[in-house]
């Protein structure tokens, strides 16, 4: 995963994070155990907690709230990161934001915009590219790539090309 980092035999990884395999609860405050060498017995003194919830937590009969989880990770010695992860394309995320999106390129001097056809995974941003008004500077349009990202969502990578493929998909185009 990181470099430098192993993995024992239970598939907990020792590294600079704490990382665990599903991202359950229990594999999580496992791997966190683990890495500080701390009994079950020994983190639920230091949480403040019977030992039982540690063990119903790591053996998955128990969920804990977050709060919980929390004063666990702390009591070994970690910190709970979370971050929202996109799991639309980024075409769907154009096709339910499309008329907000269209509001956006009005304001800019673009006569059209398409996609190029590429890259259209969850995991990636939007590859967008444009054609401007001609005479208009790059300045003009050096925030819409922010200005629709916060309105799809995902990250929003702009470029300006003269023409347009002719497979590409059409996504706004200034009626003359």
């Amino acid at each position: 995963m990181g470099g430098g980092a192993t993995t024992n035999s239970e598939g907990i990884e020792s590294g600079s994070a704490v990382t665990a395999t599903g991202g359950t609860a229990a594999r999580l405050l496992a791997a966190a155990r683990a890495r500080r060498r701390l009994s079950q017995r020994e983190l639920a003194r230091l949480a403040g907690v019977p030992q039982s919830t540690v063990a119903t937590i790591e053996a998955g009969r128990r969920q804990p709230s977050v709060a919980m989880l929390e004063r666990l990770l702390h009591a070994a010695g970690f910190r709970l990161a979370t971050d929202l992860v996109n799991t639309l394309r980024p075409s769907e995320l154009l096709a339910r934001y499309h008329r907000s999106a269209r509001e956006v390129l009005a304001r800019y001097p673009v006569t059209r915009a398409w996609l190029p056809g590429s890259g259209d995974r969850a995991d990636s941003g939007l590859d967008l590219v444009v054609a401007v008004r001609p005479g208009a500077r790059a300045a003009e349009v050096a925030g819409l790539g922010e200005e629709l990202s916060g309105v799809l969502g995902c990250p929003v990578t702009i470029t300006t090309r003269a023409r347009s493929p002719e497979d590409a998909a059409l996504v706004f185009e200034r009626n003359p």
